[in-house]
């Protein structure tokens, strides 16, 4: 049988900002500063300075089975999302004031969307627009519109808010398994939907925050706004420390969640969930090199999915060989008490703007049935625009 999986991600992302607000917010998984265009043929840092922040991601996918069965053998997947941020203080003179939008499209047909699809199945189409204000130099965040609950938001470098991970949180430069991107024990909605979110910083690094998201089967930004009776409501809290070491500051993530959310034609859910990431070892050499790990656990009542105990953990060894800084070397493992995934990838730097991830992943009971184990092998390339 031909195995063959590339995800080829196509970007076009300006350099990293200093700003902790949300300039940064849904471009953290593009943050590579190399770029074939050289940051929009030198006109990157001119809008920057305009006030707006564009971004352009491409992603192609063919898949195959090695072994097990899950209804298709193989096919193809691709994605493209235009994104933007729009500074309203640079731009308007609103302080603390910004929008956000995000236009996808593509094509799907997956043997399975666990073990890696993540395209939507269309034209372009706007899926996310959103208003955020920002307070006291972003210690208080306000932000309402059409997102993701599971988007979150750039916290002193982490991701937070809901279910953030460094590690283990975007399956186009990590991993693929739906598993390790998110608690399977949170029943997110599946598609952008209207919301509002919230999040505070009362004490330095330690932050609260809480979301309410409409649960519709949303399209686009117009089904989106087609509201519905059912509705999800997410409360967390967290700490972002960064530990001293002889070679370098060692960051991390910790953080609780509650979520409970209203289910048409069935009993309502609700569940709590912990996540956690740390920097264990630095190369002292930038970048976040060196070994790091997290770890997932969720516990859901009535879930329509079946999921009641969820749990993930893994590491992630940036710069693992010599002269390799930008290489990747990660292992994970996601499972409840009816299904377990085990995935491993290696992201190899070809050139400053192009990424090779050869992936393997082994699914045990897969769909909680007797089905055969499925072992799927992958391979995704990453242009950098």
């Amino acid at each position: 049988m031909n195995v063959l999986w590339l995800t080829a991600i196509v970007l076009c992302a300006p350099p990293q900002t200093n700003d902790a607000d949300l300039r940064r917010t849904d471009f953290r998984n593009f943050a590579e500063k190399d770029t074939i265009t050289g940051n929009w043929w030198g006109h990157g840092d001119e809008l920057a300075d305009l006030g707006i922040t564009l971004t352009l991601n491409f992603w192609v996918v063919w898949q195959a089975v090695l072994q097990g069965a899950t209804g298709k053998d193989q096919g193809s997947t691709g994605e493209y999302r235009l994104a933007g941020h729009f500074d309203l203080e640079r731009l308007a003179g609103i302080r603390g004031g910004g929008i956000f939008a995000r236009l996808d499209g593509g094509w799907r047909d997956a043997p399975d969307p666990d073990v890696g699809e993540f395209a939507v199945d269309s034209p372009a189409i706007l899926t996310h627009l959103w208003y955020q204000q920002n307070f006291f130099d972003a210690r208080l965040r306000l932000r309402f519109g059409v997102f993701e609950a599971a988007d979150g938001m750039d916290f002193h470098g982490q991701t937070v808010a809901f279910d953030g991970n460094a590690y283990a949180n975007f399956g186009g430069s990590q991993f693929l398994n739906s598993g390790l991107i998110n608690n399977a024990g949170i029943l997110f909605p599946e598609t952008g939907s209207l919301g509002a979110a919230i999040l505070a910083e009362p004490v330095d690094r330690v932050y609260v925050a809480a979301a309410v998201n409409n649960v519709v089967d949303a399209r686009d930004f117009v089904d989106a706004l087609d509201v519905s009776s059912d509705w999800m409501v997410l409360v967390e809290a967290g700490v972002v420390p960064e530990f001293a070491s002889a070679s370098g500051n060692l960051p991390g993530l910790y953080s609780i969640g509650f979520w409970h959310t209203s289910l048409s034609g069935s009993p309502s859910a609700k569940g709590v969930y912990m996540s956690m990431n740390q920097l264990l070892f630095s190369k002292g050499t930038g970048d976040h090199q060196g070994l790091g790990m997290f770890a997932r656990y969720g516990y859901t009542d009535n879930s329509p999915n079946g999921v009641h105990n969820f749990w993930s953990l893994g590491g992630q060894y940036r710069g693992l060989f010599p002269t390799r800084d930008r290489d990747v070397a990660a292992l994970g493992w996601a499972g409840s008490f009816n299904e377990g995934a085990l995935e491993s990838y290696y992201r190899v730097r070809i050139t400053p703007w192009f990424f090779v991830s050869p992936m393997i992943q082994y699914i045990a009971n897969p769909g909680s049935t007797t089905a055969q184990d499925a072992v799927v092998f992958s391979l995704r390339g990453q242009f950098v625009f």
